[in-house]
């Protein structure tokens, strides 16, 4: 069931909602696709928003390289604050060009003691 404002809903393959409630998506994208992207973006934002750290504060994103995780990398790096992600190695590399300032393989070693002091310890950006 589809949840619209107002707090009905409905099954239906088409619906009239107002113009400021949809966004056109790039030729290519699938609806899936198109569809997940407001949910995580929107997470991402809303727990900037509510954290509101300062600019060049650190930031620990676990998860990193999930659909929430990888905008909340971009969002945090463009608002200047230093992101150690946390993830598998294999995504080390994407999170680097995302923004992340350093990543640790939760597979290799925990993730608190890479993390101490600051991010000294998280492994360096990888391009």
């Amino acid at each position: 069931m589809t949840s619209f404002p107002g707090g009905t809903g409905g099954y239906a393959e088409l619906a009239v909602v107002d113009a400021d409630l949809v966004a056109p998506f790039p030729a290519g994208c699938s609806f899936t696709d198109a569809a997940a992207v407001p949910l995580a973006a929107g997470t991402a934002w809303e727990v900037l928003q509510r954290l509101r750290p300062m600019a060049g504060a650190w930031v620990l994103v676990h998860g990193a390289s999930d659909g929430v995780g990888t905008f909340l990398v971009q969002l945090a790096a463009a608002a200047d604050l230093r992101v150690i992600a946390v993830g598998g190695a294999g995504s080390h590399r994407l999170l680097g060009k995302l923004g992340a300032a350093g990543c640790v393989d939760y597979h290799a070693a925990s993730v608190a003691p890479r993390c101490a002091g600051g991010g000294r310890r998280a492994g360096r950006r990888r391009r």
